[in-house]
C-alpha cells in the first residue's frame, strides 16, 4: 500500500510536470506565432539578402580601395624618382651654368684687357705718327 501511495504520488507529480510542460509548450507556440507575425519569413529573408548584398558591396569597395592604394603608391614612387632626377639635372645645370658664367666673366675681362691694350696701342701709334 505504501508502494501504491508512492506510485500514486509519483504519477501525480508526473502529471503535474506534464501539465507544466504542455503549458510551457503552448506559451512558446504562442510566442513563435507572435514573432512570425512581427517578422514574416519573407521580411527576414529579404533582410538577409540585403545584408549579403551589402557585404558584397563592402568587399568590392575594399578591393577597389586596395587597387587605388597600390596605384597611389606607384605614383608616389614615380614622383620620388622624378624628383631625384630633377634634383640631379638641376645640380648639373647649375654646375654647367656656373662654368659658363665663369668663362663668360673671364672672356669679359680678357675682352676688356684686349680693348685697353688696343686703346693703348692706338694712342701709341697716334703719338708716333705725330712724332714723325
Amino acid at each position: 500500500s505504501i508502494e501504491i501511495s508512492m506510485y500514486s504520488d509519483a504519477l501525480h507529480q508526473c502529471n503535474d510536470l506534464l501539465a507544466l510542460y504542455r503549458e510551457n509548450c503552448s506559451r512558446l507556440q504562442q510566442q513563435i506565432t507572435q514573432l512570425r507575425q512581427l517578422a514574416p519569413k519573407e521580411d527576414v529573408a529579404a533582410l538577409f539578402k540585403q545584408l549579403e548584398e551589402e557585404k558584397l558591396e563592402h568587399a568590392k569597395k575594399r578591393c577597389s580601395l586596395a587597387i587605388e592604394r597600390e596605384k597611389l603608391q606607384m605614383v608616389e614612387s614615380e614622383a620620388t624618382v622624378l624628383r631625384k632626377q630633377l634634383e640631379r639635372e638641376k645640380a648639373t645645370f647649375e654646375n654647367a651654368f656656373g662654368l659658363l658664367n665663369s668663362k663668360a666673366l673671364a672672356d669679359s675681362y680678357r675682352s676688356e684687357d684686349l680693348l685697353a691694350k688696343c686703346t693703348a696701342l692706338e694712342a701709341l701709334c697716334s703719338r708716333r705718327e705725330e712724332e714723325l
